[in-house]
């Protein structure tokens, strides 16, 4: 900082430089290690992307497999009374053991959803530069297909990897010996896993309608009792009701996400007691209410 010959100066003459390791507030760029131009942001945009695919598709899958980790602790208890912390315990389970096998399965999704996305991206981009008609309709319909299949390979994977997290948090194997084991289980049991998904969609969708309009219900009742009350003469604001009603349909998704969950573990894991199991010499898990419903019975073998 320079100064005039009495140690006073004006603010207008001060000149000052920041300088770290020569680094100063005009040369900064050049010590990168990029090139800060406009394809570097784009390639920063995608790196960000993916890795926001990603953290979501982790917290998703963690979530799931605390979920089905404490359920699967629950049914395999001979005494289901005797079940205690299962949420903490699977947690714990979860920390030291899996870890690796949910990043591993949500890697795989968020790399299908990010190349599901380029793809659309370069093609959005081949219908601008298109002014051809016919060519815009023949791309339009070439990323319907895309998205289609796009859409059925990430599905397909999510299934894979939802029976993944459940043999690996039931039996403690490793992602792809759980999604191969648990793939095969269903397989060999493809009619009883017919029936149950069969039921299960509509049992999920009329949860989440009824959790939808119970809060609505509610909100309406509320709102029209404090509408009359401070004398509004139009009644209840729609706008509140229908963001409300939105609230209350991501309640019930989220909810009826963790019933989803654990009705995914019973499943597997009732299939894979029955083959194992058989009542007699090595007794059923599965809970007494079950037993009956499939005509089953855990039967004590006489000694000779």
């Amino acid at each position: 900082i320079s100064a005039g010959k009495q140690g006073k100066a004006d603010l207008n003459e001060v000149v000052v430089a920041y300088e770290i390791k020569n680094v100063t507030v005009d040369n900064w760029k050049s010590f990168m290690p990029v090139t800060l131009d406009g394809s570097t942001y784009n390639y920063f945009a995608a790196y960000h992307l993916f890795m926001f695919l990603w953290t979501q598709d982790f917290t998703i899958s963690s979530a799931y497999f605390i979920t089905v980790g404490a359920v699967a602790q629950w049914y395999w208890k001979m005494d289901k009374k005797d079940v205690s912390g299962p949420i903490r315990k699977s947690y714990k389970r979860y920390i030291l053991y899996n870890l690796g096998t949910v990043c591993f399965g949500s890697l795989i999704i968020a790399i299908v959803q990010m190349i599901r996305i380029i793809m659309n991206y370069y093609i959005n981009q081949m219908k601008k530069m298109e002014n051809n008609p016919a060519m815009k309709k023949i791309i339009e319909a070439l990323q319907c297909i895309l998205n289609c299949c796009m859409w059925c390979i990430e599905k397909i994977i999510g299934y894979l990897n939802k029976n993944a997290y459940i043999m690996a948090a039931t039996h403690g194997h490793s992602f792809c010996t759980g999604a191969l084991k648990g793939f095969m289980l269903l397989m060999r049991n493809f009619m009883r896993v017919a029936a149950i998904n069969m039921v299960t969609p509509a049992i999920m969708f009329f949860g989440k309608l009824f959790i939808c309009l119970t809060t609505f219900a509610i909100v309406y009742l509320a709102s029209t009792n404090a509408a009359a009350q401070l004398g509004l003469m139009d009644g209840a604001p729609i706008l509140t009701l229908f963001i409300c009603a939105i609230i209350g349909f991501g309640v019930g998704d989220a909810f009826m996400s963790v019933v989803e969950a654990a009705v995914d573990c019973i499943m597997l894991s009732f299939l894979h007691d029955s083959e194992v199991n058989d009542g007699k010499t090595k007794p059923y898990f599965m809970a007494d209410a079950l037993q009956s419903a499939i005509g089953v019975s855990n039967q004590v073998t006489p000694s000779a």
